[in-house]
């Protein structure tokens, strides 16, 4: 076995993802051979798995998916039916998750997203803003995710 773990695989394909993603030859190769759909489709069935799935794996594949989605949003978008809410419903699953590790990486990862999104005007900017407003009131009594999450808020209006 070349990879002996998702994790370690994801992290090669996300090297290789933001070495080729400069080249529009090494991004056109990526997309018109279906390998960038296809790392999409496992980090989303990845990070969508619960318990048969090992914390890291979960991580990695979400971190995975928002780099492609902040990098190549038309491609998720348009080339991909669904996969932009299928990421989006994956973090907000995520940020409720029971493990903490996950939920702070996903509203973080939602806060990238939305920078992003936000600077390039993308139709997704406004959902996930609402995302984790809901978010936001959800985990007011909890002063670590509250505060984190008030400082991502503020730091977008200054």
């Amino acid at each position: 076995m070349l990879v002996p773990s998702w994790t370690d695989y994801a992290h090669v394909c996300n090297d290789l993802f933001k070495m080729t993603i400069n080249s529009k030859l090494g991004i056109e190769l990526l997309e018109q051979s279906g390998v960038l759909s296809y790392w999409i489709m496992m980090a989303l069935k990845i990070a969508e798995s619960n318990a048969e799935v090992p914390l890291n794996d979960r991580i990695i594949s979400l971190v995975f998916l928002a780099e492609i989605w902040i990098y190549k949003p038309n491609f998720v978008g348009k080339k991909l039916e669904g996969a932009s809410d299928a990421i989006l419903h994956i973090l907000k699953k995520a940020a409720r998750d029971i493990k903490r590790t996950l939920m702070i990486i996903a509203i973080e990862l939602m806060f990238r997203l939305l920078e992003s999104f936000a600077s390039e005007r993308h139709a997704y900017a406004p959902t996930i803003y609402k995302t984790l407003t809901f978010l936001l009131v959800e985990f007011y009594w909890e002063i670590d995710v509250r505060e984190l999450m008030l400082k991502h808020f503020i730091s977008l209006y200054e």
